[in-house]
Order: C-alpha cells, then structure tokens, then sequence
C-alpha cells in the first residue's frame, strides 16, 4: 500500500516535471507529434532507469557513503549512466523508430531518486513515478500545441513561447494550494 501511496504521490503531486522542471524542454520538443510508440519509449526508459539504480545504488552504499564522500554522488551516476545509455543505443539504432529517453531526462531523475532515498526501494519508488509523470505530460502539451496551433493562425507569437506559458499555468495550477501564504496560521 506504501508503494502505491508513494507511486500516486511521486506521479502526481510531487512530480519532478512539476517540481523540478525535469525534462520540459523535452516536453515541448517532443510533443509535436505523438503515436503509440510512446509506450515503447516508456518501458525502455523504465528498464534503463531501473538498470542504472540497481547498478548505481551498490557502489554508493558500499564506496560513496563508508568513506563519506557523497559529492561524488552525481559523477559515480554520470559514470553508470554513460555506458548503460551506450548500450540502450544499440537498441535505438536497431529501431529508429523507437528512441529512448535522453541524458537530459534520466541524469536529473536519477540525481533526484537518489538525494531524496536512502535505500534502494526509495530510489525506485521515487525515480519510476518521474519517468512515469514526464510520459503523462506529453499527451497534455500535444493536445495544447494542437489548440494553439488551431487557434493561432498568425506567426506574431511564437507557439513554443505559448507553450511554456501554458506549462507555467498549469504548474501554477497544480500546486496553488500550496503557498505558504494561503496558510491558516498566517492569517491569525
């Protein structure tokens, strides 16, 4: 149940797209067309993600944190995270259909699961629902880029500009509730 909670949580609510900003630029480069290839790109972004954590997380419990030198931390995952993105991309040039998610997306997540867990299952838990949330996002930027596009026959404005006003909205949207100023105890 714990697992589900945190799946939903890291997904929705506190998601690295909306938090951190993970991947939107990617977002909007790739939402210009979608297809059902889309699931295909999730699950090998999942595997490789899944493979770099259980690769990652021995060499920081056993080396990284013994000898107290977890600013290494992000150069250990750049160091995983290279020769496991080289071998994805035998697959992607096997398929050029079908292309996994770039270092862009899957450095920063992997850097999130692993400064906010602290055991293996933590960094799973928090590093699938990111991927999971930035492949959710998609869908919602095409259907905005499509509206744009529709309703912005002129060329004044740039639609990518658009987008990224839409995207702020949307984020302003999802977390209003959360300012600490619409506080109770502020108010007293």
């Amino acid at each position: 149940m714990m697992f589900l909670y945190k799946l939903f949580f890291f997904t929705i609510y506190c998601s690295g797209v909306f938090i951190y900003g993970i991947g939107i630029r990617q977002i909007v480069q790739n939402s210009e067309k979608l297809s059902w290839k889309i699931l295909i790109q999730l699950i090998l972004t999942l595997i490789m993600i899944s493979v770099c954590i259980i690769v990652i997380n021995p060499i920081i419990e056993y080396i990284v944190k013994p000898y107290n030198l977890k600013e290494l931390i992000p150069l250990v995952i750049l160091l995983v995270i290279l020769p496991v993105d080289a071998i994805f991309g035998i697959i992607k040039n096997r398929f050029p259909d079908i292309k996994c998610s770039d270092l862009l997306i899957t450095y920063p997540v992997l850097l999130l699961s692993f400064f906010e867990s602290v055991n293996l299952t933590d960094a799973l838990t928090t590093a699938i629902p990111c991927i999971i949330s930035y492949y959710l996002f998609l869908p919602i930027i095409y259907a905005v880029r499509k509206r744009i596009s529709i309703t912005n026959r002129s060329t004044i404005i740039n639609v990518t500009s658009l987008i990224f006003i839409t995207i702020a909205v949307i984020l302003c949207a999802f977390l209003a509730f959360n300012y600490s100023w619409l506080s109770i105890g502020v108010l007293k």
